[in-house]
C-alpha cells in the first residue's frame, strides 16, 4: 500500500509519519513544501515537494497512491486547496482519504472554521471515494504552540474564552489514530468520528494543573474580544484569519468545545492522555 501523508512537518502530520514508517508493508511519502523541515527519515528519499495552491503538483502527488492522509492549512483558499485534492485523488484512483476536520465541522455550524472543514468534508463525501473524517477538538499542545511564548515570558496566557471547559485531546493520540485507520482501513469507511480529550476542563483549571506541573504559578486571564482583535492585527493576520479565529473563540466561550469524549478511546485501544499527563511533560517544553 502507498500513502501520502500531508502537513508531514506539522504536529499531527509528523507522527502520522512516524508511526506509518514502521510499518514494512506500507510504502509512506511526505507532501511538503520544504523539506528542511520534514523527519530526517524523509532525506532525501520519500518527499514530494509541492504546495497546496498547486493543483499539478498536488495531482502529480497522487501517482500511484491508495490512500491519502489530508490535513489543509488554515488559510483563506484553503476550500479550494480541498477542491484540488478531490479531483487529483479521482483522477489517479485513491481508493481511501483520512482527513483531519475541525470540532462541530458542518455547513450549519456557528463556527466559521468547522463551516469551512465542513465544506470540504462535503466535497470529499460527494467523491465517491471511501473516507474517513476525524472532527478534533482543541488541542493539548495549543498551550505550547500557541501560548508558550506567553506562559515563558509573563507566566499567564489569555483568550477571549471566558469559563468554557474544553474536552482538549493530545496530537499524539489524534495520529495514532489516523495511522490505525490507514493500517486497517476498511472498517472506517465512509465514517466521521468525533474526537475530544477524556476530561472537559477550563482553562482556569489547566493552568492549576501546569502550575503543579512547572513548581511556579500559571494564571488563565479571560480577555477582551477588542483585545485579542488588536493583538491578533499586531501579529499581521488577515481580517479574513482573524474573524474566523474570533468567531472559533465565541464558539468555544459558549460551550461548543465541552463534550463527551466520542471514538477517541474505542479507536485508540487505551486511555487517551490526559491533560495531567501533558502536564508533566511542559518542564521539558516550556524550560522556565
Amino acid at each position: 500500500m502507498k500513502v501520502l501523508v500531508t502537513g508531514a512537518t506539522g504536529n499531527i502530520g509528523s507522527e502520522v509519519l512516524r508511526l506509518l514508517l514502521q510499518e514494512t508493508r506500507i510504502e509512506t511519502w511526505a507532501f511538503a513544501r520544504n523539506p528542511m523541515r520534514a523527519s530526517p527519515e524523509f532525506k532525501p528519499k520519500g518527499i514530494v515537494l509541492g504546495e497546496h495552491q498547486n493543483p499539478v503538483q498536488v495531482s502529480s502527488s497522487l501517482a500511484g497512491v491508495d490512500s491519502l492522509f489530508l490535513l489543509i492549512p488554515f488559510e483563506e483558499q484553503m476550500v479550494q486547496w480541498g477542491q484540488y485534492w478531490v479531483d487529483a485523488a479521482i483522477k489517479n484512483n485513491v481508493k481511501h482519504i483520512v482527513k483531519i476536520s475541525a470540532l462541530d465541522a458542518g455547513m450549519s455550524s456557528e463556527s466559521k472554521m468547522a463551516h469551512l472543514h465542513g465544506s470540504i468534508d462535503q466535497l470529499i463525501k460527494e467523491s465517491r471515494i471511501n473516507y474517513t473524517i476525524l472532527r478534533c477538538n482543541h488541542f493539548m499542545q495549543n498551550y505550547t504552540h500557541l501560548y508558550g511564548t506567553m506562559i515563558r515570558k509573563h507566566r499567564f496566557f489569555s483568550v477571549p474564552e471566558g469559563q468554557a471547559a474544553l474536552a482538549s485531546i493530545d496530537t499524539r493520540d489524534i495520529a495514532r489514530i489516523a495511522a490505525n485507520i490507514v493500517r486497517d482501513p476498511e472498517a472506517h469507511y465512509n465514517k466521521v468520528y468525533d474526537l475530544n480529550g477524556p476530561q472537559a476542563l477550563s482553562h482556569a483549571e489547566v493552568v492549576v494543573l501546569f502550575s503543579n506541573a512547572l513548581g511556579q504559578a500559571i494564571r488563565y486571564v479571560p480577555a477582551r474580544v477588542e483585545d485579542t482583535v488588536q493583538a491578533y492585527r499586531k501579529l499581521g493576520l488577515s481580517t479574513w484569519k482573524i474573524e474566523v479565529l474570533m468567531s472559533l473563540h465565541r464558539f468555544i466561550e459558549t460551550g461548543g468545545a465541552d463534550t463527551g469524549m466520542g471514538s477517541t478511546a474505542d479507536l485508540l485501544g487505551v486511555q487517551p492522555r490526559l491533560m495531567g499527563d501533558f502536564a508533566d511533560e511542559l518542564p521539558g517544553i516550556l524550560r522556565l
